[in-house]
Formats: C-alpha cells, structure tokens, sequence
C-alpha cells in the first residue's frame, strides 16, 4: 500500500489485530491524512487497470476506535482516476471496535481506466486504526435469467451460489438462463443449476409482497431522543450525538435553506428543513415544522445523498447506503428531470449547462429489493 503526502499517517503491520493473517495498522495523527492504494487491479488481469467496470468490485476489512469516533473521528473513502480526478465512495455507518467487512461495486458510470483507492481520517485528534483484505475483482462472467421470451432480463450479479437469497422472476412457462462470459479466458467449472423457491403453504405474507426500503435515503445521521406530536409545532428536535464527518460538513456546517433533513419511523416519514448551523456531536436540530406523525424517541434522522444546489455545468455525485436491515436492496435507479436516468449506489450527473439561476430540477432514488419492490423518494435540486 503507497501513501499519500505531504498528510501521511504512519503505517505498520500488524499480526495481532487481523482476519487475514497480517494487516494494516494507521497511525494518523491529525485529520485529513490519507492512504492511497497503488493502481486497482483485479487478479489474475494481464492489464494494469479496471477494464470492466460495470462488473467489478471492491472489498475490504475495517477497524475503527470508539475512542476516535466518540470525539468526532471517521473515515471517507474514495477513487482517484489516473487524471487526478477523485470519486467519493458511500459507506456505511462504521461500527467501532469490530472488523466490519464493507464492499462497493465500482460505479457503472465511470470509464475504465486506472483507479487507486483511498482512506482520508476526519477528525480533531489523533487515532489508530487498522485496515486488512483489500481487494479487487471482476466477474468473469455474468448470469441472468427470465420467466417468457418477451420478459427483460433479470441479472443475477453476486446473488449466485446462495442457499437464502435470489432474484424474482415473473410468472411464465418458459424458463430462460443465460450465462455471458467477460473475458476470453472465462471458464465455466460445471453445469449450471437453478433452484426455484416457493412461498410456504400459510404464509399470509410473502417477502416479494413486502416494500423494498420504505426509506431509501443515505446512513442514518441521527436518531431522536425525545417525542414529537403529531400536529403541534417544533422549533428544535432533540437528537443523539450527530455523526458529523466530511461528507456532510458542507451540507451542515452552515444553515442554508436547502439543508433537508427527514425524520422516519416505521412507514411514516417527514422532510424539513434546519434553520441553524450544526457542530459535531451536536444534540439538538434547529428546525421548524409542524410533525405529521407522532414520531417517537428513537426516530431516525436521515439524508438523501444528493447536492441540494448545484452549479451549472458542474457534475455532481449521488449517493445512497441503505441502513434497512429487511430485503436485500439490489438496485438503486436514479431518475432526473431531465430524462437522464443512471443505476448504481453512486452516480454522477450533469444538469442542462444552459439552466437559469433559481431553475428548479428533481432527482427521484428508486430502490429496488430482491424480490422486485419498490420506493422511492423524490427531492428537488435549485440551480445557485
């Protein structure tokens, strides 16, 4: 692993705290300090690069403080293109004091090429840290399947070689599966199989009857620690420590009024908007809304993962982590009212360059489950 300067934390290994049997230990003594990998390349690939970004991943293994994340610290993570150009990476709320095993798929929109990965620490004070199993691959060959000739092709993607997880298919006589190799030397080991599952007799309800997330926002940012009433007016919202790490200091550390937030419980859900600057760890939101629900303590606070404003001609990067423990989510489909519409848990996007001051556009997230559901949630964008 190569590192960045002149921010440069101390590396070292480490056999003592790993899952593979030797990791990386980050000693970074300010924020803003960074590890850069050296060029992804996926193994056993005669190029040096990633060719086939639509169907590579990355994984990795964490371990984070709870000492540095109860002072503020966190991690970002990101792509840097062999231009210079960086593409952040959405991940999931870490949870401290654990391995935690996290996995992206390279965002389909962007061009093979040659990539490096990185891991800048936010934070006021010092921390140490330890990093194991990166890697990266790239499928050799993809699967789909379909119920009748005329039906869309449903992609398997990672859901293969799995006893409790699958795609839907609708109903049909007229089973179709379909194999396509990436590479030339792509080798299939034996013959393919593919297990039906059915819904057992009695089941009054169906996992592909439930919703996909009925929240699809990004990680939950705060949950809260006193009631609202349903129809009575708040100027404050009491809320736990809120995570605040870079990602979200531009959206927060001042109080426009694009600043959205939205409060969730169950099916139940209200966007609002803050009214006062918010510091790390902070405990109250300053707001003012009327509830439409009576929303109970441990409501969760969320955000879309999109630019409230943008500029024009700028591209601006979407992006969404599900924090919703049912269905697995499969597919997140952005829809903008410009017609544009693009797939993937990070998208970059470009508004009309010709759009005046004060224009207002949409952008919907629709995510999709397992089992073919769906929800969605709109937000509008201003051009500033």
């Amino acid at each position: 692993m190569s590192v960045s300067t002149p921010n440069t934390p101390i590396l070292s290994q480490d056999t003592t705290r790993t899952i593979t049997g030797s990791s990386t230990k980050v000693y970074a003594s300010a924020g803003g300090e960074t590890i850069i990998t050296n060029i992804l390349t996926p193994i056993d690939d005669q190029v040096t690069g990633i060719i086939n970004m639509a169907n590579a991943e990355i994984n990795l293994s964490v371990w984070f403080p709870s000492s540095a994340q109860i002072l503020g610290g966190s991690l970002s993570m990101f792509l840097i293109s062999q231009d210079g150009a960086t593409v952040p990476l959405n991940i999931p709320q870490i949870i401290p004091d654990q391995w935690q095993a996290i996995h992206f798929d390279m965002p389909r929109e962007l061009q093979s090429g040659r990539y490096q990965f990185g891991i800048i620490y936010t934070g006021s004070s010092p921390a140490t840290y330890w990093v194991d199993g990166i890697s990266i691959t790239e499928r050799v060959v993809t699967w789909e399947a379909r119920a009748n000739p005329t039906d869309p092709w449903v992609e398997f993607r990672d859901i293969v070689n799995s006893d409790s997880s699958g795609v839907v298919l609708n109903k049909g006589t007229a089973l179709q599966v379909q194999g396509t190799a990436l590479q030339q030397d792509s080798v299939i080991m034996s013959s393919p199989k593919i297990v039906p599952v059915y819904a057992q007799l009695g089941k009054f309800l169906w996992p592909e009857d439930e919703a996909a997330n009925p929240n699809p926002y990004s990680t939950t940012i705060a949950t809260t620690t006193g009631a609202l009433a349903q129809g009575t007016a708040v100027t404050s919202v009491a809320i736990s420590p809120f995570q605040y790490n870079a990602l979200l200091s531009s959206y927060y550390s001042t109080a426009p009024s694009h600043n959205f937030l939205t409060i969730y419980s169950g099916n139940n859900q209200q966007t609002f908007t803050i009214s006062g600057a918010m510091a790390a760890n902070a405990t109250s939101i300053t707001t003012g809304f009327t509830p439409n629900f009576a929303y109970p303590v441990g409501s969760t606070i969320q955000i879309l993962g999109a630019p409230w404003t943008y500029s024009v001609g700028s591209n601006r990067t979407y992006t969404f982590t599900s924090g919703f423990t049912g269905n697995t989510i499969i597919d997140a489909i952005w829809e903008f009212s410009d017609g544009a519409v693009l797939n993937g848990s990070s998208v970059v996007h470009q508004f009309p360059t010709t759009a005046a001051t004060n224009s207002v556009y949409n952008v919907t997230l629709i995510n999709v489950d397992l089992y073919g559901g769906r929800s969605s949630v709109t937000q509008t964008l201003t051009v500033s």
